[in-house]
């Protein structure tokens, strides 16, 4: 999963992030941005959105890790 921001975000490039996140090969990538996101996620305005969505991919993780696991 990759997380960031938005093009408001002056430590990170936007279109670099976008062009990282292409070249991932896996079929389970995931992106995610937030339109008002700067670069501290934990505590940005949308940090609950954050929150909310590392927390279900973690979930997702877990559950997927432990089918594949027996």
């Amino acid at each position: 999963m990759l997380v960031f921001g938005s093009q408001r975000d002056k430590v990170t490039m936007y279109d670099y992030t976008l062009q990282l996140f292409d070249k991932i090969v896996s079929s389970e990538k995931k992106l995610h941005t937030f339109p008002d996101g700067l670069h501290q996620p934990f505590e940005d305005v949308e940090s609950d959105e954050y929150m909310c969505v590392l927390t279900d991919w973690l979930k997702y993780k877990l559950k997927t890790f432990k089918t594949t696991r027996g």
